[in-house]
């Protein structure tokens, strides 16, 4: 999901990579926290905000648009959608298929109201549904919001008025949907843990727009200002790094979820791609770049592999926590693998085939 531009190749590799290390953390958070060494104290408090890895997804997301497209005078909406929906649907749909065949071998009961309205990328937008069947999914339903609204934003925003002024317009966004979105969190409106009131503050996609946004105007800023700041950064980008890795975990009297580490995550896609240092240059290399790559793969599918994972484990008798989630990540990695080889890249291959020139 994060289209090189041949111009700029090495930068957006090492970018890319980048993709692959918050899908990792967020499988960490879901499903590793019993596995050493994430569940001694320290690492335990550093996983289980693991989750902030989607609000990373969503900026980066922003920012990647606004490179892939940020050359064109307009967005075309029927080809821009197509290549969107092509580039994220078949995988989408193969964890739907692979998790309905798991629990139905389990004889588990289906609910084929969560599986139609994943299988419409809508569920978000009903709080009770929101973590509905492929609970993963509802980041992809808050995408396809993202994706449906940028051709306008595009076209009637961001190409018609100053940097500076669309600029503060999604500061003040930002900035006021983190007031909103903590003052719901202690509002009478929030009922706890997995209510109506938790999934509709948490998860609704209007509550992230602020992020996508966000990422849109970084885009601009860097295609405006290509070539400035290039260098080495790699120190910083270690700072950065450590600073998201202690910051969420210490400071706890706020919920980084929707958005709020936007503070650490924008200078951090911005160093990382202008940075020429020897982190860079590593990242950039084509083994860590297909990691990047199959990074959509292993975010998407990883709930239907764990708990197919989970079955077989239980009837082979492996009981120890480590063994079995590093077991399910390796299995996780090999699928992604192969959906990508087999999957998305001909489909991406099939598009361009058909002679379509937007970015997939």
């Amino acid at each position: 999901m994060t289209p090189p531009l041949d111009q700029d190749r090495p930068r957006i590799e090492a970018l890319t990579f980048t993709r692959f290390v918050a899908a990792a953390a967020i499988v960490v958070f879901h499903f590793g926290r019993k596995a050493a060494p994430f569940d001694g104290e320290l690492m335990g408090a550093l996983v289980k905000k693991g989750y902030v890895g989607v609000s990373y997804f969503f900026i980066l997301s922003g920012f990647v648009m606004i490179v892939a497209y940020g050359h064109k005078d307009r967005v075309a909406v029927r080809p821009y959608l197509r290549n969107r929906f092509a580039r994220i649907y078949p995988v989408y749909v193969l964890a739907i298929a692979m998790l309905f065949c798991v629990r139905s071998l389990q004889s588990q009961a289906i609910d084929w109201t969560g599986v139609g309205l994943n299988l419409l990328l809508v569920q978000a937008w009903i709080p009770d549904y929101a973590h509905s069947f492929n609970m993963p999914g509802w980041s992809l339903s808050c995408e396809m919001a993202f994706y449906a609204a940028f051709p306008w934003l595009y076209n009637s925003v961001y190409r018609r008025f100053y940097l500076r002024r669309v600029g503060i317009a999604a500061l003040v966004l930002w900035a006021v949907s983190q007031v909103v979105f903590h003052a719901l969190l202690w509002s009478p409106l929030y009922g706890g843990l997995h209510s109506t009131g938790h999934n509709a503050i948490l998860y609704f996609p209007l509550m992230h727009f602020n992020q996508f946004i966000l990422g849109n105007i970084v885009g601009l800023l860097y295609l405006q200002r290509r070539g400035a700041g290039r260098g080495n950064h790699d120190l910083a980008l270690v700072a950065l790094v450590a600073a998201v890795a202690v910051v969420p975990p210490l400071i706890t009297a706020v919920n980084w979820h929707n958005g709020l580490l936007a503070i650490l995550f924008v200078p951090a896609i911005l160093l990382t791609a202008a940075n020429t240092g020897p982190i860079a240059r590593v990242s950039s290399l084509r083994p860590f770049v297909f990691l990047g790559e199959i990074s959509y793969g292993i975010y998407i599918l990883q709930l239907p592999v764990f708990e197919g994972c989970e079955v077989a484990f239980d009837r082979w008798g492996l009981e120890d926590p480590s063994l079995r989630f590093y077991a399910f990540a390796l299995v996780l990695l090999a699928i992604s693998v192969l959906s990508y080889i087999a999957l998305e890249a001909p489909l991406r291959r099939w598009i361009k085939s058909r002679g379509t020139r937007a970015p997939s």
